[in-house]
């Protein structure tokens, strides 16, 4: 019968946990199956298959282990987690109809992998380092800890292609368009250094309906390390796209993933404990950035201020365009709140004794300052629509108990969103009319677009999300055009990311360029800027009738306005 992709199994394992190797299960510190009667001989068979592949490849790798082998039924992916500790996943490809296995349906290699290790971020974020935990606990306590956690993650992991797509495969920070300008950078840096406690702040925009406007907007002064820049913005775009945002940012294992927002607008929480078949389950952070028809259109009003949004609005039409942005909601103090903090209106009773009487949460998370090891901070969530603050403190700081210092806090914050806002829209706008008469006429700008700067560790995208799908056997009884129309959107957009994906995990270092037509006439081009190893990726539907001429360069079979676009990027280094 035909199924989904799942995930078959997933193994946490140390081997210097069994250094003699007399109890091979004492490696194994956290085992998932899909099949819950599966044997302890089957169990270890796998976890010897697992280190039989790295030490095997090693010979064939230079010296390196093997991280990925595909079967005939399951692909089987192996992360290092930290030195020592490793994790090997097998996933059972998906099944057609014809009964034949389709590894199509199934992320990449590398994107799971990725997945995997931003799972493992997550939970590092909210325990520690799995060495730091093995010196203050016993084995047995260690399996307690990862077993709840990791059961639910296994539950919710959805390993087909979806989510945010190929812009995951980058371990990088997702940037939004444009820049701050440098007094609203000074401004943000003065609140910094004036508050001898907090150390450092990160920026993010939510934005469900613009992915170039959804991301980070000021990723901080460079105190934190680039990993766990990383890792909180991941956090806060989870913990912002959940059902109850305030209850997310307060989860203690930090595990929010079944809060996510289902297609239907409601919560799938009752997803966690289903197993990875479930084609419909909640997505992890790499998988699931922002994505047309996940929530319901009064919800969008409530989080983004917009007035409406067309359900079956295209898909596949570019938000480059500045015709189309969404304008920012009107600024409104009620709207100003501390997720974590300072509980309540910011606004009424601050002149009565009904201030003293409000409680204020807290949390702590472990994070690294430079290559310093991973220690406990306190963090402050301050979000004032559409942006979130995320305030990291000194561990011993006093100033969290005082609820007047966070009236003053708000003060100060609430005062960047628009000058950020403003910053933000000027430099989109300045950039954009660059070149101003090549660039009216190609203002129209149908392609889109992904680049990746690993000398800042980022990357900025236009590429729609891969749209999740409702529930759709009640569509399919009322509207069946629309529910198949839906379905083709989303296929459509999985084939564009899937090409994407390949063409940048296939290019070699000692590549500039490359560029092929799929076989659902997108063309894809991608180059690396040879002076700094920037890497950019078109991508644009050839919707002229004929073959596309072959007297051209490869840049200029995707039109005058991309190649405008890259000569652009190229001088400026900004989209």
């Amino acid at each position: 019968m035909p199924s989904d992709a799942r995930l078959e199994y997933l193994c946490i394992y140390n081997p210097d946990l069994d250094s003699t190797g007399d109890n091979i299960d004492n490696q194994i510190v956290f085992y998932y199956s899909h099949d819950e009667s599966e044997n302890t001989d089957l169990r270890l068979r796998r976890l010897g298959l697992a280190q039989g592949i790295v030490e095997f490849g090693r010979g064939f790798a230079d010296g390196h282990p093997v991280s990925s082998i595909d079967t005939a039924h399951t692909r089987i992916v192996l992360v290092q987690f930290e030195e020592g500790w490793w994790v090997v996943a097998c996933v059972r490809l998906a099944i057609t109809g014809e009964g034949t296995y389709n590894p199509r349906e199934v992320s990449p290699a590398s994107m799971l992998q990725s997945q995997l290790s931003s799972a493992y971020r997550r939970w590092r974020m909210h325990h520690g380092t799995l060495a730091s935990l093995l010196e203050t606990k016993s084995r047995e306590q260690v399996v307690d800890t990862l077993a709840d956690w990791w059961r639910a993650w296994c539950g919710c992991w959805n390993v087909s292609f979806s989510g945010e797509g190929a812009p995951a495969l980058y371990d990088a920070i997702r940037m939004v368009k444009g820049e701050l300008e440098e007094e609203t950078v000074q401004v943000i840096e003065s609140i910094i250094d004036k508050n001898i406690s907090l150390l450092d702040m990160v920026v993010y925009r939510y934005d469900q309906d613009s992915p170039e406007n959804q991301g980070c907007v000021w990723k901080g002064k460079g105190v934190l390390s680039a990993t766990s820049q990383l890792d909180v913005l991941r956090w806060v775009y989870d913990c912002d796209n959940s059902d109850d945002p305030e209850v997310a940012y307060l989860e203690p294992s930090g595990f929010v993933y079944h809060m996510a927002k289902a297609a239907d607008g409601s919560g799938s929480g009752s997803q966690s404990g289903k197993h990875s078949g479930d084609s419909h389950g909640s997505w992890t952070s790499s998988m699931s950035m922002s994505s047309v028809g996940t929530a319901t259109v009064e919800s969008l009003n409530k989080v983004m201020g917009i007035m409406s949004l067309n359900p079956m609005s295209n898909p596949f039409k570019s938000s480059g365009d500045d015709n189309d942005r969404v304008q920012e909601p009107a600024d409104d103090l009620t709207e100003s709140r501390f997720m974590i903090g300072l509980t309540g209106s910011l606004e009424d009773d601050q002149d009565d004794g009904q201030q003293t009487q409000r409680p204020v949460t807290s949390k702590k998370i472990h994070l690294q300052f430079g290559q310093s090891p991973f220690q406990m901070y306190n963090v402050v969530i301050y979000r004032r629509r559409p942006y979130t603050f995320a305030l990291v403190f000194d561990p011993d700081t006093t100033n969290l108990n005082d609820r007047a210092y966070y009236i003053g806090l708000h003060r100060h914050l609430a005062s960047l969103v628009e000058p950020m806002f403003t910053s933000l829209s000027t430099s989109s706008t300045s950039a954009d009319q660059t070149n101003d008469q090549q660039h009216e006429r190609y203002t129209d700008k149908r392609f889109y677009y992904l680049v990746h700067d690993p000398n800042n560790g980022t990357i900025q995208s236009s590429l729609p999300p891969i749209p999740v799908l409702p529930q759709l056997h009640e569509l399919e009884k009322t509207d069946p055009a629309v529910a198949e129309r839906m379905i083709m959107s989303r296929f459509e957009m999985i084939h564009v990311h899937q090409n994407v994906a390949s063409i940048a995990a296939e290019c070699g270092t000692r590549e500039n360029e490359r560029f092929f037509r799929t076989s659902r006439n997108w063309w894809v081009y991608w180059s690396r800027l040879a002076e700094d190893g920037r890497e950019a990726i078109f991508v644009r539907k050839w919707t002229k009738s004929g073959k596309p001429p072959t007297d051209k360069s490869l840049l200029d079979v995707l039109g005058k306005d991309a190649k405008i676009w890259l000569d652009r990027y190229r001088y400026y280094g900004k989209v």
